[in-house]
Parts: structure tokens; C-alpha cells; sequence
């Protein structure tokens, strides 16, 4: 998994998995993207316009804890 921040475009990543992505899904009253492979697995979010719905401090503190398999 990663987790990516970019300050210039204000968007934090989620990548779950390195896969290519083969559609988009926009949830516009939420201001994120979800991502998903050819098989309709759920691969990534992106959530826009971060910096208005946390803290960068808040997203400073991000970590992930890997799941059993």
C-alpha cells in the first residue's frame, strides 16, 4: 500500500496495489476518485482538495499498518 500526498494538486493517494488502473469513478459530493483494475477491484482513492477537509498536520500523522494475510 501507499500513501502519497501531493501539495501541489492538494490530493492525497491510496494505492492499495500496483495495478493499472481501468476506470475512474468520480463521487462528486465527496470530492474523490476511486479507482479500480479490470476486474473491478477497488485499487486506489483519491481524495481532492485535501487541505480543506484535514489539517496537513492531521495528514502528517499517517501511517498504515499492514493486514494479515
Amino acid at each position: 500500500m501507499r500513501v502519497k500526498y501531493d501539495k501541489v494538486t492538494d490530493t492525497l493517494s491510496i494505492n492499495f496495489v500496483n495495478r493499472k488502473v481501468k476506470e475512474s469513478e468520480y463521487l462528486e459530493n465527496q470530492g474523490t476518485i476511486l479507482d479500480y483494475d479490470k476486474n473491478n477491484n477497488l485499487i486506489g482513492i483519491e481524495i481532492l482538495s485535501v487541505s480543506k477537509k484535514w489539517s496537513l498536520k492531521e495528514l502528517s500523522k499517517l501511517y498504515y499498518e499492514p493486514m494479515g494475510v
